[in-house]
């Protein structure tokens, strides 16, 4: 056999076979894109199925505030209101394992001051195994704003607020930003709004509230998180506590791992998952700690918004509890995981985006056979450096995201609905 001719003719005909395929998915893509489309300018919603371009929003969303007129210089509680379709769900500002975070933006007149957006606890869903961190129905995003001090009697503040999200149910919207505005008027005191000011009020009191009972400390064994907790002398804490939950607000717990709560002396130990590798830089485990039921006899208090700083070691009154991770994996195991490893390569090298380009690898050795000995080291010495360069570049670059807050990981990109 002519291998010199057989290899070309290999790798024309895969490369045609990746090109026609290549523009068979183009063109339905360009088809599908025919049925999609934005919904108008001045739609309370952009977001469309993705299969339909008639299909209606599934959420809208309007600003309030407590103030029907503002005073200058005195601050006041606004929201950004959402209302869900039935059946339909978007996201908190950690999605859990797929989705797309809202994002909330205020937009505000020169002078203009804006908090921290402040978010209700949100909801677990568990959906073909994975667990998402959601909104039904309605929710507030609430913000307090402060007007400056310098301004004309009789005067207007538009409020603007630019929402990024995504709206799923068994399909996905695709991720849209919505703009939505709100104008008061000026006046010499405030002037509260008799609908809009119960509806903050209320959603104030059940937003996640400082952990004032409890004392709070954090660490980190191999993969694990440990969230101890014990009540400060004299709170009210219930002897028994259930379902409790840790939501982490920047993505360094698995949320579909289960969480396993320990009683230790006076307190309790949760036991989570970490994400693999840890976070870089991380100094602390930020998130919303909920129970069935509520954190202290007498009140409504049943999320609470911690932060504490991450130790390496337990602190002493929990030391123990946690046992440490048994040893490593035997040769046994290692080699098992050698060997999946091993066929997983061979499955990937045979799929139509990789094989044409070992055909060609295969057509430069063949091309190579008769050529000098240190040409053809330096070759492959210039491949395999090539090859592993391209990977520390990648990590890098992923390592560089993470450190800034990214919640990033491998084949981040295919949770991704644009992908």
């Amino acid at each position: 056999m002519d291998i010199g001719r057989y290899f070309p003719d290999c790798a024309h005909r895969s490369f045609r076979f990746v090109a026609q395929t290549g523009l068979a998915v183009l063109f339905c893509a360009m088809a599908k894109g025919q049925t999609v489309a934005p919904a108008a300018p001045d739609s309370a919603l952009a977001g469309v199925k993705a299969y339909s371009a008639s299909t209606p929003a599934r959420a809208r969303f309007t600003i309030i505030a407590e103030v029907s007129a503002y005073a200058p210089g005195q601050p006041f509680w606004a929201a950004v209101r959402v209302k869900i379709d039935p059946g339909w769900h978007i996201y908190w500002i950690n999605f859990g394992e797929a989705g797309e975070a809202t994002k909330v933006t205020w937009q505000l007149p020169p002078g203009w001051k804006a908090g921290p957006v402040l978010w209700p606890t949100p909801e677990r869903q568990l959906t073909a195994g994975l667990v998402d961190y959601i909104y039904e129905d309605s929710a507030l995003f609430i913000t307090q704003l402060t007007p400056p001090t310098d301004l004309q009697p009789g005067s207007f503040a538009t409020l603007k607020a630019k929402i990024h999200w995504m709206a799923c149910s068994d399909v996905c919207l695709l991720p849209t930003d919505t703009m939505t505005s709100l104008d008061l008027p000026l006046a010499a005191a405030p002037q509260f709004d008799q609908q809009s000011k119960p509806l903050i009020d209320q959603a104030r009191a059940a937003l996640p509230q400082p952990a004032t009972m409890l004392d709070v400390t954090a660490w980190r064994r191999g993969d694990k998180l440990l969230l101890g907790f014990e009540p400060k002398s004299g709170a009210a804490v219930p002897e028994q506590l259930k379902d409790v939950y840790f939501f982490s607000t920047d993505g360094q717990t698995q949320p579909a791992a289960p969480q396993i709560l320990h009683r230790a002396n006076h307190g309790w130990v949760l036991e989570m998952s970490g994400i693999i590798p840890a976070a870089v830089g991380t100094k602390s485990l930020a998130g919303v700690l909920t129970v069935n039921g509520t954190w202290t006899s007498g009140s409504n208090v049943s999320a609470l918004d911690i932060n504490p700083t991450l130790a390496s070691e337990p602190p002493a009154q929990f030391a123990g509890v946690i046992q440490t991770p048994g040893a490593p994996a035997g040769l046994g195991s290692l080699l098992g995981i050698l060997a999946l490893g091993f066929l997983g390569g061979l499955i990937l090298n045979i799929m139509p985006c990789v094989f044409p380009v070992l055909a060609i690898k295969v057509l430069g050795f063949v091309k190579q056979a008769g050529a000098e000995r240190r040409r053809v080291v330096l070759h492959g010495l210039t491949f395999t450096g090539g090859v592993l360069v391209s990977m520390l570049v990648l990590v890098g670059v992923l390592l560089s995201l993470r450190a800034g807050g990214a919640q990033l990981g491998w084949g981040f990109q295919l949770q991704q609905p644009n992908f």
